[in-house]
């Protein structure tokens, strides 16, 4: 059997989502499926992938940009797929595809389809607030098509599940679950003994949904009884919205205590995480909350908003955070005055994280291959 998995998301060098996804799985899923062919589409220049017995890597030309990597994804994957005589075609992402090879779709975008979330804020530009709109439109009406075009949907938790059922016409007998790992092989392993500072850690990608603002705000009255306190924020801007979390900080004072780090290198993130004293992750929107898990394996608490999510992936490892701000605040002062409350939430969160494998992801999603196969009588 041939599988061919769509890793043109992944951008040379960026270390972000799409990229921690797809360089873990592709390795993975080929070594659950070693009697088969593994076959990952690939931008030019994407060395962090290695061809091995039953994976080969197909770099495609021209995919550089946004714009013409749907373009291919449109109008030249069929074609490409025909020429791979593709079996089964796994996608990290929800594309509409056409023909008859089976897909197996990777459900995880849930920007455009969560209950609360902000969404007066579309972009710095007319041309970021242009293209905001049409990703909001695309997805709202193209990811039933997809979901319903689809042998088989891995969704990356019961959370996203359960949104996307519901917002975003998610077949549910069609869908299973294969969670995300800890064990990412872009960051270093952890260190034996990490030495903390008084510093709180977020990292995110810079948006609106991502509880950002409120979390600042928190940092805000923290700091006003933990004078020396930091906050280091790691991410990279949506549409510019760095700039207005920038002038949120000034208006809050907060320009000497606050530090943006929005191109941080995997090891710069690895540093962070085993330098910080409580991971904080207040997003409204969130299907997994890689950052989460990741924080538990360098032995960092965390504390989290009270969502879905983060009771379904930190599990009793999370410190839940009130929705009150100041109440909030008082929990996280009470954490960190407390050694014995930290220590137990860090090794809560390394059992946690040991079980979170990509392997254990890969195993699911190859079980996923396997049935979508069936479904066209292929494998």
């Amino acid at each position: 059997m041939i599988v061919a998995y769509n890793a043109l998301a992944v951008r040379p060098g960026v270390a972000d989502g799409a990229a921690t996804f797809s360089l873990n799985v592709v390795p993975e899923l080929a070594a659950a499926l070693p009697e088969h062919r593994l076959v990952a589409l690939v931008r030019p220049g994407e060395d962090r992938l290695e061809a091995r017995a039953n994976l080969t890597l197909r770099p495609v030309a021209g995919v550089s940009s946004l714009g013409r990597r749907i373009r291919f994804e449109l109008l030249e994957l069929r074609r490409c797929l025909d020429e791979l005589a593709a079996d089964v075609l796994v996608l990290p992402s929800e594309l509409v595809v056409r023909g008859g090879t089976p897909v197996v779709v990777v459900a995880q975008n849930l920007a455009y389809h969560c209950d609360r979330h902000g969404v007066s804020f579309l972009g710095a530009t007319p041309r970021d607030r242009l293209g905001a709109r049409l990703q909001r439109a695309y997805y709202r009406a193209l990811m039933p098509v997809a979901f319903r075009r689809a042998a088989r949907v891995a969704a990356v938790s019961h959370t996203a599940a359960d949104v996307l059922s519901r917002r975003a016409g998610l077949d549910l007998g069609k869908t299973s679950v294969i969670g995300e790992g800890a064990d990412s092989r872009l960051l270093p392993p952890p260190g034996i003994d990490a030495h903390r500072d008084d510093r709180l850690l977020i990292v995110s990608a810079l948006a609106p949904y991502k509880g950002i603002d409120r979390a600042l705000r928190i940092f805000g009255a923290v700091r006003r009884r933990l004078p020396g306190l930091q906050l280091d924020v790691v991410g990279g801007s949506w549409r510019g919205y760095g700039r207005v979390l920038r002038a949120e900080v000034a208006r809050l004072g907060l320009d000497a205590h606050v530090h943006f780090h929005e191109h941080a290198s995997a090891r710069e993130l690895a540093a962070h995480y085993q330098r910080a004293a409580l991971l904080v992750h207040l997003s409204e929107c969130e299907s997994f909350g890689l950052p989460v898990v990741e924080a538990m394996r360098y032995r960092l608490p965390v504390a989290a908003a009270d969502r879905p999510w983060a009771r379904e992936t930190g599990g009793e490892a999370v410190l839940v955070l009130p929705d009150h701000d100041a109440a909030a605040a008082d929990t996280i002062v009470s954490l960190l005055h407390d050694r014995a409350q930290q220590d137990a939430l860090a090794a809560r969160g390394a059992l946690r994280a040991a079980k979170l494998t990509w392997r254990a992801t890969a195993d699911r999603l190859a079980q996923l291959v396997h049935e979508a196969a069936a479904t066209a009588g292929r494998g």
